[in-house]
């Protein structure tokens, strides 16, 4: 690097550790940068029902916090964004935003540009196929009016992996490209609670082995399909554990009628969001933990689930499959009713070949997913841009 570390501030429209794997994501890289030696401020939107835990600990961990709100529903607005952003800003050297779709990531965009402050996106996903069908005229409109200009503008574009990039080809997008993995904090599964402990939790699950999926439960999570094809596999002396935070009004509902409909509700629990040891009991207990998303940029959990010493069956559709097949620490598969029941089947009846492979995804997980080099690498992203190198050197591709 060239230069001394800037002074970069992180802008995202929520920082509730609900929100799932974006928050996780984040918390751990300004943790990282921090301990680095970065001066790290993060200017946040937030709801009327926000949890603040995970800003408490960017905050406690030394980073500058501003929360602006509470926010409408729609596009997170809030009067307050554009004096807030333009008050940090006018300190920084650079702008990470985070997402695409709410007001604060397009006020960044704006007043980097007007300040002559260099910015780039995290994509997060946010241009794969399956997020843009989600209100496609809305997002359509909003790129056209707003954010095709952000984006064009932008020093960088981030893809958590080369999958991410290829899945956003059809937007021809100019902007060089950072892949790079999301930093992941695993100092928490670094020494392992006791044996059982998620069980004694919930006792619920007895001794029976159970199948985990751990993370938001929102219908771009493939959960519908997950219950039918536990429902469908010929193992009947198996759980099936859901353990996370609703992410979509009347979507636990619907999972629920969806058991009682297959006739699983004795073999399914949900648990609601799971944190600390209890959360790493939950991956730990597991015999295998199962990620079918229709579309995921990156796939914490299953770093997570591998750091717990648990392999993982991981669906085509996110990024982080390709280094799950590459290195054998799990399994890839469709998002389909017959493969996710297969692979469940299989794992679920050699416990044997589940405990050796997850052995090996606990050591690649921690050889490879160092929130520290995350840090260093970004330190050397930021150079890149700050310099003029970005468009000569590009991104540096996550080894594995």
């Amino acid at each position: 690097m060239a230069g001394a570390l800037p002074h970069v501030v992180h802008v995202i429209s929520s920082v509730d550790p609900r929100a799932g794997g974006t928050t996780t994501q984040l918390v751990s890289l300004v943790k990282a940068q921090v301990e680095l030696g970065m001066t790290v401020s993060v200017i946040s939107t937030y709801a009327n029902d926000f949890d603040p835990s995970a800003a408490e600990i960017m905050q406690a961990g030394g980073a500058y916090l501003e929360l602006v709100g509470p926010c409408t529903a729609v596009m997170a607005w809030h009067p307050k964004i554009s004096r807030v952003l333009r008050d940090v800003v006018a300190n920084s050297n650079l702008l990470h935003i985070h997402g695409l779709w709410e007001e604060i990531q397009h006020r960044a965009a704006v007043i980097a540009r007007e300040s002559n402050i260099p910015y780039l996106f995290s994509l997060h996903g946010t241009l794969e196929p399956w997020s843009m069908q989600q209100s496609r005229l809305k997002k359509q409109i909003y790129m056209a009016v707003r954010m095709k200009k952000n984006l064009a503008e932008a020093s960088a574009l981030h893809y958590s992996d080369s999958l991410e990039q290829e899945l956003t080809r059809d937007w021809r997008l100019s902007t060089p490209a950072i892949i790079q993995g999301y930093a992941v904090d695993l100092s928490p599964f670094e020494r392992m609670p006791s044996q059982g402990m998620f069980r004694r939790a919930f006792p619920a699950v007895g001794d029976t082995p159970y199948a985990l999926f751990l993370g938001r439960l929102h219908p771009r999570k493939g959960l519908d399909i997950l219950m039918q094809a536990f429902a469908a596999g010929a193992l009947q002396n198996t759980m099936l554990v859901i353990a996370g935070p609703t992410g979509q009004d009347g979507y636990l509902e619907e999972l629920k009628r969806i058991a009682e409909e297959f006739k699983i509700t004795d073999r399914v629990i949900f648990t609601g969001m799971v944190e600390g040891n209890i959360r790493s009991a939950a991956f730990a207990d597991a015999t295998v933990s199962v990620m079918p998303s229709h579309s995921d940029n990156f796939g914490t959990a299953a770093i997570e689930s591998l750091a717990c010493g648990t392999p993982v069956i991981i669906s085509d559709h996110v990024a982080m499959s390709r280094q799950i097949a590459l290195n054998s620490v799990g399994e890839v598969v469709a998002v389909a009713l017959s493969p996710i029941s297969d692979a469940i089947n299989k794992w679920m009846s050699d416990p044997a070949k589940s405990a050796q492979t997850g052995a090996l995804g606990r050591d690649w997980a921690f050889r490879n997913f160092d929130s520290k080099a995350s840090a260093l690498a970004w330190a050397q992203h930021y150079d890149d841009i700050l310099t003029g190198q970005i468009g000569l050197r590009g991104g540096r591709a996550m080894t594995a």
